[in-house]
Formats: structure tokens, C-alpha cells, sequence
């Protein structure tokens, strides 16, 4: 609850809600669901202002994320497929905007295993789509308190109607540590004046005052792509110990994903509709990993 409340220091913002999943895909592997609720400050503590200048947002989020093998119907794990996991976390985050610059940092607190409850979320949703039952979940990476720092920056360059953000950072923790440099290109109307959507990170859109907003049109329409390349130095979702065995799959260390999708901003209304196409994450693993993100994001108009 302290970490939770850490950065109230304002009741003015929005709410930015991220899900992703391979259902439309018709798969149900390897990073099979994402949740993410966050919420999104005006400004951020005073203290920050001690560290770094520049325009500074603060976001809170909760968030879960669901992995499974491909043979979701059998109960014994194989050596050439990966295990069941999941991880339930609390997140802080503070975005840092310095002209066409934005620097990006985020603490996340969480917990892997049973009180992740992400065996009970798969559930939940193959009941709602009358999928295949999970069976397995008992083997599932095994609980663990989680830490990950991640950082990135990122720059902005173009106009209006077309720009290019390239980006870097990485993350340290004993759930995620990587490396990553990325590009994003953006075509549209009006575009915003943001860093672009990076999948589950916080949407950090400049505001804008409320005579300057046509509430009865389009505010802005456009299409992006991008590319991540990740050097992968740890995953606990591959090389975790199960409640069955210290499971071991040899992780690949390169990952890439792409993603193509659409934006929609309408008044204090942001969507994001995208699809990403990530490369395989360890050796024995048949088919890359694909799945479909859904973003929307509201505030209030400023």
C-alpha cells in the first residue's frame, strides 16, 4: 500500500488499460496474456525535481503476465518446451521529457508462482472462449519475490504527419535483464506529441488545453511500425526452477520483435490496436511468438 501510494500527489491524469493475447492468433503458448491497468499523473512528487529537470509524469500500475507451454493439455512438462509462469507486480514509473528527448524509468514489485494468480486468469478466459482446459499449472515456475528496474530513452524526430523514435535501455532484476535498442515510424494526421506506444509501457501524450481540442472530430489518426532487438542475459520464465524440477532451456540470446499498428485519438480518447511478431526465445522451440495488443487510454481534457 506505502508503494502504492507513494505518488498521490495529485487526483488529475488518466487511466491507460493495455491487454495483450494470442487468441487471434489461435495459439496459446510461450507469452500468452498480458494485463496492464495504469494510471497516469499530471505531474510528479517534488522531490523529483532534486534529480532531474525537465517535464516529468508519474504513472502507477498493476499488472500480470501469463506464460505456457505449447501442449497446454497434458500435465508432464517436457525438456523441449517451456514451463507455466506467471507474474503478478506493482509498478512506479516516472517519464522525464526534455525537449525531443524522454527518458524512462519504472521499479516493478511483484511475485511469480501460485500468488500470481495466473493459473486461475487462464482459466477464467478459457472458460469465457470455451478453450482447451490448461493442465499442467502445478508444475509452474515456483514462487519467487520479484525486482526489475528497466529504463529507456527515447528521441523524436519529424513533424505532424510522419516521424521516427529510435530508442534504447534495458532492464536489471531476478525476473527480466536485458539490453534492447528499437526504432519506431509513425505515419498519420496530427500526429501526437508523444514518444509512441512501447507495449505495455505507460502512454506519456503531452497535454493539451481544452480550447485547443475539436471534441466533435478525429484528433489524430495514424499507423507505426517498429523493431526491438533484445540481448538477453536472464529470464525466469526459461531458466526457473519449477515445483517439479530445476527446469533449464537453453534461451537464445537474441530476441526480436516487430510490430505493426494503428493509433486513434479522439478528444481525451487514445487507442492503440497493434500486432507483434517476436522471434523464438530458446532453442527447441517450433514457431516464433505472435500476439495481439489492445490499449486504450482516457484523461480528463486539460
Amino acid at each position: 500500500m506505502f508503494f502504492a501510494l507513494l505518488p498521490l500527489v495529485s487526483f488529475a491524469g488518466g487511466f491507460t488499460l493495455t491487454a495483450e493475447n494470442d487468441l487471434f492468433f489461435k495459439t496459446d503458448r510461450d507469452y500468452t496474456h498480458g494485463t496492464k491497468l495504469s494510471y497516469l499523473f499530471d505531474s510528479a512528487p517534488s522531490w523529483t525535481d532534486k534529480l532531474m529537470k525537465g517535464e516529468k509524469r508519474w504513472a502507477t500500475s498493476l499488472g500480470q503476465y501469463i506464460y505456457s507451454p505449447k501442449d497446454i493439455e497434458y500435465g508432464q512438462s517436457s525438456v523441449n518446451d517451456r514451463p507455466y509462469g506467471g507474474w503478478l507486480y506493482l509498478g512506479n514509473s516516472i517519464s522525464v521529457r526534455n525537449g525531443n528527448r524522454l527518458d524512462f524509468f519504472e521499479i516493478d514489485v511483484g511475485v511469480t508462482g501460485p500468488n500470481s494468480l495466473s493459473e486461475e486468469s487462464q482459466e477464467i478466459v478459457h472458460d469465457w472462449t470455451g478453450s482447451q482446459k490448461p493442465v499442467g499449472w502445478e508444475n509452474q515456475i515456483k514462487e519467487r519475490i520479484g525486482i526489475d528496474l528497466a529504463y529507456q530513452q527515447k528521441y523524436k524526430f519529424g513533424n505532424d504527419y510522419v516521424d521516427i523514435i529510435p530508442s534504447y535501455g534495458g532492464c536489471l532484476g531476478n525476473i527480466f535483464t536485458y539490453a534492447n535498442v528499437g526504432v519506431m515510424g509513425r505515419v498519420g494526421l496530427n500526429l501526437p506529441d508523444d514518444f509512441g506506444f512501447y507495449k505495455s509501457e505507460p502512454n506519456t501524450r503531452l497535454s493539451k488545453d481544452a480550447e485547443d481540442i475539436d471534441w466533435t472530430k478525429v484528433s489524430s489518426v495514424f499507423i507505426f511500425v517498429s523493431g526491438e532487438e533484445r540481448w538477453v542475459l536472464e529470464n525466469i520464465f526459461l531458466d526457473g526452477e519449477t515445483y517439479e524440477h530445476h527446469y533449464m532451456i537453453e534461451e537464445r540470446p537474441f530476441v526480436t520483435d516487430l510490430m505493426v499498428g494503428i493509433g486513434i485519438i479522439y478528444g481525451n480518447i487514445n487507442l492503440i490496436v497493434a500486432d507483434t511478431f517476436r522471434s523464438k526465445e530458446f532453442y527447441g522451440q517450433e514457431n516464433p511468438d505472435r500476439f495481439s495488443t489492445i490499449s486504450i487510454s482516457i484523461s480528463r481534457p486539460f
